[in-house]
């Protein structure tokens, strides 16, 4: 199954169906479906709903299947499929490239080559210590291909497509679960560039 991403905070859960064509319009989807509010929380000042789904679909992939399969049943706030624009397409100061400002992850995630690093994904987690109250965080950069997911029993077309497809078959790159603080996408990927630079 083609999965160029998955985000899962319990209350939302995002699916990116098809590979965006750079970094920024990469993260450009994560940030359209971060700030994809749930129904309810303008108007009322409270949800509707205690989940909600998100497929973000690059506009530069956009085609009629992912439109009949995703924004056919889509219910704004509760199930959404945005049409999200390319990155250079919106208002702003000069165009950063990250594939140069990050050109390992670039490399893992396919976009160029690199004879150290090989195509693979990243997978982050976070969750609070249920004794301590502390932040745990648990990083494994993988590679090769990821184990075959249980067939779902979700309706087709919602972000659960995504779920339960992030464990390598392979042994990961790095793992680490101690040490490390990340705060934001921004940490992330200092983090996870400066690992890939040590292979």
């Amino acid at each position: 199954k083609k999965n160029y991403g998955f985000m899962d905070n319990k209350f939302t859960m995002m699916y990116l169906p098809t590979k965006p064509d750079n970094l920024a319009n990469w993260l450009e989807c994560f940030n359209r479906a971060a700030s994809t509010k749930p129904a309810g929380v303008e108007q009322e000042g409270y949800t509707h709903y205690t989940w909600q789904s998100i497929v973000p679909i690059p506009r530069s992939n956009l085609t009629q299947q992912l439109i009949n399969k995703y924004k056919s049943n889509e219910k704004h706030g509760f199930c959404d499929a945005p049409i999200v624009e390319d990155h250079a397409s919106y208002p702003g100061p000069l165009a950063v490239d990250l594939q140069t400002i990050f050109p390992k992850i670039a490399a893992l995630a396919g976009l160029r080559k690199d004879k150290r690093v090989p195509k693979g994904w990243i997978s982050f987690n976070r969750r609070k210590d249920t004794g301590t109250g502390d932040l745990q965080y648990n990083l494994v950069i993988c590679k090769g291909n990821a184990r075959e997911s249980r067939k779902s029993k979700a309706p087709k077309g919602l972000a659960f497509e995504g779920e339960n497809q992030h464990e390598s078959v392979e042994e990961p790159l790095f793992q680490i679960s101690n040490g490390i603080e990340v705060r934001g996408l921004h940490d992330l990927f200092c983090v996870v560039e400066g690992l890939l630079r040590t292979l």
